[in-house]
């Protein structure tokens, strides 16, 4: 289950830094949205794993 999470995590990590490389190309504000998402998520996979 660990190995799960982890390979989870790593995408995740993957993708929320390429959405944040897009957006600082982009220059927008919104560049807070993935952040957020990923905190969500992170907390998501720390409460399932305890």
């Amino acid at each position: 289950m660990l190995t799960v999470n982890k390979i989870v995590k790593e995408q995740m990590v993957q993708t929320t830094s390429k959405k944040i490389v897009r957006s600082s190309e982009k220059q927008k504000p919104r560049a807070y949205v993935p952040h957020t998402l990923y905190v969500r998520t992170e907390s998501f996979v720390w409460a399932t794993t305890y």
